[in-house]
């Protein structure tokens, strides 16, 4: 369970031109276009499908991506982490603990995590076919060798992904996913005038003396303040 859950959360973090263009070249395009956008917001829903014969599916987690700059606000399941520009705040709303870290103790972050994204899927990918759903939709389809065989990627008319659907290798014993198929379905997608309070910490953190403190909302969690040497632990 923690390797699907893990699994599962690595492709919700990294999951994701003219259409003269190849397949593969349409869909690097729409990465590109990804990468460039300031501002972009979606509810994110993960569902898995156990066999070929599984047409309802069982939803995994719902979850949450904003990006605002380089600030981002995501959310699966029990976790929820936000990165500005003062902090980084990671919470388990399981355990009922929050870090938080000042974001310059912070030596690498991935400002593009959550988005949805094809990049690492195009450098491995052997082909891409591309084929029409319905008059405002594709679905490229993306072939490559591992774990995941085949990832089917539904764009709209104004290129936005809409879906991502991950096909795992069933005849791969050494790395077995128990899995027919992943879905990543993006909802209420938004690429501009997204709510700056999404991406601020003050509705969990507050600060007293310049040092962070649970807001009263959060009074029933344990507030973890990293430090590059050391670490304290407060109520």
């Amino acid at each position: 369970m923690k390797f699907k859950s893990y699994l599962i959360f690595y492709l919700f973090v990294y999951s994701l031109g003219g259409f003269s263009q190849t397949p593969k070249e349409e869909l690097s395009e729409i990465a590109k276009k990804y990468n460039s956008f300031n501002e972009f917001s979606a509810d994110v829903s993960a569902v898995t499908y156990s066999t070929q014969l599984d047409v309802t599916g069982t939803l995994f987690g719902d979850g949450l991506f904003v990006k605002i700059g380089t600030a981002l606000h995501t959310k699966f399941k029990f976790e929820e982490c936000i990165k500005n520009d003062n902090c980084i705040v990671v919470i388990d709303h399981k355990t009922k603990q929050i870090s938080y870290r000042k974001t310059k103790y912070l030596t690498k972050t991935n400002s593009m995590a959550g988005m949805p994204s094809v990049d690492e899927v195009l450098t491995k990918c052997d082909s891409v076919r591309k084929k029409v759903i319905t008059g405002s939709q594709y679905i490229y389809s993306v072939y490559l060798k591992g774990i995941v065989k085949h990832t089917d990627v539904i764009v709209d008319k104004d290129k936005l992904i809409q879906k991502i659907t991950y096909f795992f290798d069933q005849s791969n014993t050494k790395q077995r996913f128990p899995y027919y198929k992943l879905e990543m379905i993006y909802a209420n997608i938004k690429t501009s005038s997204v709510d700056p309070n999404l991406i601020k910490e003050d509705k969990i953190i507050q600060y007293k003396a310049g040092k962070p403190i649970l807001s009263e909302d959060y009074g029933q969690y344990k507030l973890m303040v990293l430090q590059p040497q050391r670490t304290s632990l407060k109520r």
